[in-house]
């Protein structure tokens, strides 16, 4: 009897360290689960930053100041022999090469095509091999579906000045651009940079460039040229004349005669400034 007791005690524990265990192998695959799903999402947001998910569409597009990057969707198991990526409607615009317009295809049929939400920069010499794309999975996709993305640089209205896209392409989804949290960041560090260097060449000039910095806040293009045209206007007041000697007395002592205002030398300057003596004494005409 007290055999039987023994061996029931065991087989208890036994029992009780196996629900442990299988409550622990459950308590990790949950775990497991659940950081594979945030990486997803994680992975998810960075394909979206900034940009917007277009599904329906058929792609996914993110930017930062100056690329933005198209995610184009294509079906499982596509292989980048079969994609060919093309940045067309070519044009110069201010003297840079430009694009307007991408096209991506698999087997030669189009999976997304149209019109850039902006101009893009291209190298002269660039074509389609030299484009920049490269093919990954679609993180957590049930269908497995694969992403075709296209990194463009952006082609800006000015140094200094970034234009943020609200669409990737005409007539898809659009965001609001002043919610985009890197874009008062990238114009924080912009006019910080600006300030110590104005302030540096000039008080007046890093007073100007330096309101708003401390806060963060961030400057739009238009204000940034009203400032610089303010800049301006205050210089062109201050400048002081200089004053240009254009009497005949002063030329003929080397002083500086201005552009347009010098009259051609006369027979009688010629006699005055030489070295010479005069042509009677010489025996020849001077």
């Amino acid at each position: 009897h007290a055999a039987r007791e023994a061996e029931l005690r065991a087989a208890a524990a036994r029992e009780e360290v196996s629900g442990e265990a299988a409550a622990a192998r459950e308590k990790r695959a949950a775990d497991d689960a659940r950081i594979a799903e945030q990486r997803r999402e994680r992975r998810r947001a960075e394909l979206t930053a900034d940009g917007a998910a277009c599904e329906a569409q058929g792609y996914l597009w993110s930017q930062d100041a100056d690329t933005v990057t198209l995610h184009a969707l294509v079906p499982a198991g596509t292989r980048a022999r079969q994609v060919r990526v093309q940045l067309l409607a070519r044009e110069y615009a201010a003297g840079t090469r430009v694009a307007r317009a991408i096209d991506v295809s698999v087997d030669g049929t189009a999976v997304v095509a149209g019109e850039l939400g902006g101009a893009v920069e291209v190298d002269e010499d660039e074509d389609d091999e030299d484009i920049d794309w490269s093919l990954q999975d679609l993180p957590g996709d049930a269908r497995s579906r694969r992403l075709v993305s296209v990194c463009v640089r952006k082609l800006h209205p000015g140094a200094g000045v970034r234009r943020w896209w609200d669409c990737a392409l005409v007539g898809g989804q659009r965001i609001d651009t002043t919610a985009i949290a890197a874009r008062a960041t990238y114009g924080a560090r912009a006019n910080a940079g600006a300030s110590a260097s104005g302030g540096r060449a000039s008080g007046e000039s890093g007073r100007a460039s330096g309101s708003g910095v401390g806060g963060g806040e961030y400057k739009t293009f238009k204000e940034v040229f009203a400032e610089a045209e303010a800049m301006f206007k205050e210089k062109v007041r201050n400048r002081k004349p200089v004053e240009i000697d254009l009497s005949n007395e002063g030329a003929r002592d080397g002083d500086a005669v201005a552009a347009g205002s010098a009259r051609a030398p006369t027979r009688a300057d010629d006699q005055d400034r030489s070295p010479l003596p005069p042509a009677a004494d010489t025996g020849r005409e001077w």
